[in-house]
């Protein structure tokens, strides 16, 4: 009897430590603003992005109409990274736009959600598409990699070497589990075979 319960003790602290890692792993939250070179930061307000000095002065970001509309339509406006990139001395940053994928709830994919990824360029409270894709889709069967704990947009990030930004699926348009980098190069993003 006494080894018996030995192992249900052990047995419940090896479950609690799980249960304890697993919690804390899926508590860990996406950045909620991203921070600029310049100390400034970038948040979602109301499907608009702002802009705030160190004053917490907030403005309303210019973007491309297309933008503007899917961000308002959208069900989620999130940052995979918290922090821009400066390549050949402009600055970027990442955002993600999810919408419904349909407007039934009842039919097909009716609680599932088209998720693009967009680099942006700021210039001031402007900022210019130099990037955008389409990273999940239920009506298509995107899906981005995932541990099942932490978030699936974990799998986005900026690359350094080579600069750009790294996406991992798995299952991308071509239902392939693969590792993407789209490379910054003389003015836009390219995608370059990963060795």
């Amino acid at each position: 009897m006494p080894i018996m319960s030995q192992v249900i003790r052990t047995f419940c602290v090896v479950a609690a430590f799980f249960a304890t890692y697993q919690s804390s792993m899926a508590e860990t939250p996406l950045p909620s603003s991203v921070e600029l070179n310049s100390h400034r930061t970038i948040s979602a307000n109301a499907r608009e992005l702002e802009i705030a000095d160190g004053h917490r002065k907030r403005v309303k970001i210019r973007v491309p109409a297309r933008l503007g509309k899917a961000m308002s339509d959208s069900s989620e406006i999130v940052f995979p990274e918290s922090n821009s990139l400066v390549i050949d001395g402009r600055e970027f940053f990442l955002v993600i736009v999810g919408a419904p994928s349909t407007r039934q709830p009842m039919g097909y994919c009716g609680a599932g959600t088209e998720s693009k990824l967009y680099a942006l360029q700021i210039d001031g409270a402007n900022a210019s598409i130099a990037f955008e894709k389409l990273i999940q889709s239920c009506l298509k069967n995107i899906d981005l990699a995932s541990d099942g704990v932490a978030p699936a947009y974990r799998s986005i990030s900026w690359s350094v070497h080579p600069a750009g930004i790294r996406v991992r699926w798995m299952s991308d348009e071509k239902d392939h589990e693969v590792s993407r980098i789209f490379q910054y190069r003389h003015g836009q993003f390219v995608e370059i075979p990963i060795s």
